[in-house]
């Protein structure tokens, strides 16, 4: 008696499209272990402040900076002031958080109290001036070393 071996095997297109799958999940899978081992913080120049409230008359607004990188230099900073959706001049003043003068922003141009290098710093005040002021204005810093951070008034 002969014996008859079965051959019964997976087709080799199957077999082919089994070892493509299994090569494409491989891949995806190291592709996302890689991705996820990159840093995804961006650069502190591109974080903005974290800016708070405090206080709004007709002429002023009073806000704290809740959170500064430590890179956020006063001294170029741009301070734009807009008003009913109109831009308008903006005038501003900058304390520590101790209630000292920091620098004041007059026409566009500072001047530092004490050093052109201070950075905003957390606990910061910063009265902003402007003809008038009301809900709804938009007052925007755009300066060195944070990104631009645009405040809403309430």
């Amino acid at each position: 008696m002969k014996l008859k071996w079965k051959e019964d095997a997976v087709s080799p297109v199957i077999a082919t499209i089994l070892m493509v799958s299994i090569t494409v999940i491989l891949a995806s899978v190291l592709y996302v272990m890689v991705l996820g081992m990159n840093d995804t913080t961006p650069p502190s120049n591109e974080i903005p402040m974290g800016l708070n409230q405090q206080d709004r008359n007709t002429s002023a607004v009073t806000i704290l900076i809740a959170i500064a990188p430590t890179t956020s230099l006063v001294h170029g900073t741009l301070i734009s002031y807009t008003h009913e959706y109109a831009p308008g001049p903006a005038n501003a003043t900058v304390y520590y958080p101790n209630g000292t003068l920091a620098a004041s922003y007059t026409l566009g141009e500072w001047t530092m109290i004490y050093d052109n290098d201070t950075a905003f710093e957390t606990g910061m005040i910063i009265q902003v001036y402007a003809p008038v002021v009301s809900h709804g204005d938009e007052i925007t810093f755009s300066g060195v070393g944070y990104g631009l951070s645009v405040f809403k008034v309430y």
